[in-house]
């Protein structure tokens, strides 16, 4: 007899099967595991900084040399100047700005001074030379003239040049110079433009005289100034004039 309390079980029955705990190894966790984010290093941080700061400090510089330097090579020249007392005076130019011409010293050769700088003020000196010959056997005599009358003389530079239409040689070379016996040595520094007269016999000399430690200052007014040169025609040479070839 089954007491009433009893527990009936049906035949069918089976007990209820328990959730199985799967335990993953560690090595798998960390593998299965998304990558923990990577914390920003501090020194990364700095380095941008200077970085961005050295190329910020970098385009200011850089700015501002190009505006000085624009600023610095604007020349500036007074109006043209041609001798109107000797009527055989064949050429002009245009003088930088504020320097003073002295035109009565040595006929037909004007010299330009600039302002004044201890030991040697930037001169510039116009002239014009009656010479055969072509310009290179005139640049090949000039040149020994500079060497035997100042042996210090050391040639620099070179170049080929067009002023006024003509061909033209520049040329640059290094001296020492002495205002007195008992004055102090000075380095000078001289540019110079040969030109060649391409119908008559004559070569223009445009000097540019300078202290070697302010030459490149000078640069942009001397060429400027050397570049407004001007031939004037002259009818005393017209008789000169080769024939036309018919």
């Amino acid at each position: 007899m089954t007491p009433m309390n009893a527990e009936t079980k049906s035949p069918d029955s089976t007990p209820a099967a328990k959730p199985r705990l799967v335990i993953i190894p560690a090595k798998k966790r960390a593998n299965l595991a998304p990558p923990a984010p990577t914390p920003f290093s501090s020194l990364k941080l700095i380095g941008i900084i200077i970085g961005g700061s050295v190329l910020a400090v970098g385009l200011v510089l850089s700015l501002h040399y190009a505006l000085t330097f624009e600023v610095k090579t604007k020349v500036v020249l007074d109006d043209e100047f041609k001798d109107r007392v000797r009527e055989c005076a064949d050429f002009a130019f245009r003088p930088p700005h504020k320097w003073r011409i002295d035109d009565r010293t040595v006929p037909y050769t004007y010299y330009v001074n600039g302002v004044k700088e201890s030991g040697f003020s930037p001169l510039l000196i116009f002239t014009s030379v009656s010479a055969p010959g072509t310009l290179a056997s005139f640049l090949d005599e000039h040149r020994k003239r500079i060497t035997f009358e100042e042996p210090s003389a050391k040639f620099i530079s070179e170049e080929d040049d067009v002023i006024d239409g003509c061909t033209t040689k520049r040329i640059e070379y290094d001296c020492e110079y002495k205002e007195t016996e008992t004055s102090e040595v000075i380095h000078m520094r001289t540019l110079q433009f040969i030109v060649k007269d391409p119908s008559f016999p004559v070569f223009y000399k445009i000097t540019c005289h300078s202290k070697l430690e302010t030459y490149a200052s000078h640069v942009p007014v001397f060429e400027a100034s050397a570049h407004s040169f001007r031939r004037i025609e002259l009818k005393a040479r017209i008789k000169y004039l080769p024939p036309e070839k018919k």
